[in-house]
């Protein structure tokens, strides 16, 4: 799987697994994305809707870099940031927000 960037705290993620539950968004805070592919998915939900969604996986680290939990974040869309704009020049890009729109949340 593509490493799509990096943020120091995500919002949202439930620590319950299985059983009925409303699907709550995710927030992702104080991150660095390769901007290209944020805008692209971004211009991708404007035009295309539903059918730009893709699955995400949001892997919490540990000390030395250890995965502690590893979440899979189903027909994902982005639904706001709040950074500079993603431009189409490829980089990096720092945010201050991304919210992420899913399906489902399946904790693996």
């Amino acid at each position: 799987m593509q490493v799509f960037g990096t943020f120091s705290e995500v919002a949202g993620l439930p620590s319950k697994v299985g059983g009925a539950y409303k699907v709550p968004d995710v927030t992702m805070k104080r991150g660095v994305v390769e901007s290209s592919s944020l805008s692209e998915w971004i211009s991708a939900a404007r035009t295309n809707g539903p059918a730009a969604a893709r699955d995400v996986q949001v892997t919490q680290r540990g000390e030395g870099n250890a995965t502690v939990a590893v979440w899979r974040l189903v027909n994902a869309t982005p639904k706001s940031f709040n950074g500079s704009a993603p431009g189409s020049r490829g980089g990096d890009l720092a945010l201050e927000e991304l919210v992420l729109s899913a399906q489902q949340i399946e904790k693996t």
